[in-house]
C-alpha cells in the first residue's frame, strides 16, 4: 500500500511559525507534524509514501530521510 501526504503550501495560518520552518516541521508537545503522519502510516504497514511538497521543500525531505530511513518516500514538488 501507498499513501500520498499534501505537504505544499506556506502555512500562512501557522506564521509566525512557519516564517522560516515547513509547516509540517513544526512541533507540538515535542515531535514535528510530520513525524506523527508518517509514524502512523509506518504502525499500518505502509512503507511507500509519495510527499507533495512546495515551500522549504528541501528541508522537508532531508529531515524525513535523516528520521525514516526504512521508508521509501517520493517526493513530488
Amino acid at each position: 500500500m501507498k499513501a500520498i501526504i499534501l505537504a505544499a503550501g506556506f502555512g500562512n495560518r501557522m506564521k509566525p511559525l512557519t516564517d522560516t520552518t515547513h509547516k509540517t516541521l513544526v512541533k507540538i508537545s515535542g515531535r514535528s507534524i510530520i513525524d506523527r503522519i508518517v509514524d502512523g502510516l509506518v504502525e499500518n504497514s505502509i512503507s511507500d509514501i509519495v510527499v507533495v511538497t512546495g515551500y522549504l521543500a528541501k528541508e522537508l525531505e532531508r529531515h524525513l530521510v535523516a528520521a525514516f530511513p526504512k521508508v521509501n518516500f517520493e517526493f513530488i514538488e
